[in-house]
């Protein structure tokens, strides 16, 4: 009889041991599935605010003209490429522009100046900057660029927000 127990508790533990083994290199997988997911979503989108920073519509409205053309041309960009938001802040942080511009929880009129990509951009580096949004309250990747005059000046900063749920969705 110990000799059955000891035989079904090896058994079991040999069995224990190949099914966490298994089940440990199951999740391994989708873990490097969702982080190659994420990492070219992000990487899809990094050059969007480098060509934006560059936009003479966006470099107009950062030395000051109206910002409705801006604020349709950002809105079709982003629906474009399913992007939670793509906004204009100028060198204090204070958006001017956004996509969601008619929305009841636009961009438009608040201030940034804290988030670190800002100030990334704002240094002249590429912002790179994953949050939970202060405005939406939704999760989000933000990148950003500063955006300068003809002389190198810094005017302000463009920024994108990438929203999960669609990876979400793919991920399903």
């Amino acid at each position: 009889a110990t000799l059955t127990v000891g035989i079904v508790v090896g058994i079991f533990r040999v069995s224990y041991g190949y099914f966490v083994s298994e089940e440990l290199a199951k999740a391994q997988g989708r873990l490097t599935l969702y982080q190659s997911t994420v990492n070219a979503e992000f990487e899809r989108f990094s050059h969007l605010t480098h060509v934006l920073s560059r936009d003479t519509f966006v470099i107009a409205t950062a030395q000051g003209e109206a910002t409705q053309e801006l604020n349709l041309r950002l809105e079709g960009f982003a629906n474009q490429a399913g992007l939670d938001a793509i906004y204009l802040m100028d060198a204090t942080g204070l958006t001017i522009a956004a996509s969601n511009h008619a929305d009841p929880g636009s961009f438009i009129g608040q201030n940034y100046a804290f988030r670190p990509y800002l100030q990334q951009a704002l240094s002249g580096q590429q912002g790179r900057f994953y949050a939970i949004g202060t405005t939406t309250g939704l999760p989000g990747y933000f990148i950003a660029d500063a955006v300068r005059d003809a002389q190198g000046e810094v005017l302000g900063v463009i920024a994108i927000k990438i929203g999960f749920a669609p990876l979400e969705q793919s991920w399903r």
